[in-house]
């Protein structure tokens, strides 16, 4: 069975994840809708794989290389941290690089449900209701004599 051809969108989509982009801004960059970015993102990648499945692993993109070659790197990632004195390399010494460990971690989380992607125009519980005065009933003063 021929495989069908991707579309300019999802091939910007796919340029965008390997260029290091996130999901969202790959989406973004590619035309999505600015809705729910991510989600269509994850889409179009499903899509994709529906019209060539085999075509992740012929990139050596399957779950266990993507794992294997990106992921567990990243998360025993080292820098090397640089010492000067006097305007001169005194040291050097290999230290843990966080930011891209936390990363790798965040990512697995997501991958595996224990985080939920935060909607952009989230309702953070606050509701505010606007009353038009023109739709009030007028205001009937009431007197307090009984007389």
């Amino acid at each position: 069975m021929p495989r069908k051809k991707l579309t300019l969108k999802e091939k910007k989509l796919l340029k965008g994840v390997v260029e290091g982009m996130s999901l969202k801004d790959a989406a973004l960059s590619a035309g999505y809708s600015d809705k729910n970015p991510s989600q269509s993102a994850g889409q179009a990648l499903k899509c994709i794989e529906d019209k060539d499945p085999d075509l992740f692993v012929r990139n050596g993109l399957d779950d266990d290389a993507f794992l294997q070659q990106h992921v567990i790197p990243a998360m025993r990632a080292e820098q090397t941290q640089l010492a000067t004195f006097e305007g001169r390399f005194s040291d050097e010494r290999k230290v843990e690089a966080w930011t891209a460990r936390m990363n790798a971690i965040g990512l697995i989380a997501r991958m595996k449900g224990m985080i939920k992607e935060k909607e952009s125009g989230s309702n953070l519980g606050v509701k505010v209701v606007i009353i038009n005065g023109a739709n009030r009933p007028e205001r009937v003063e009431v007197s307090s004599d009984a007389s």
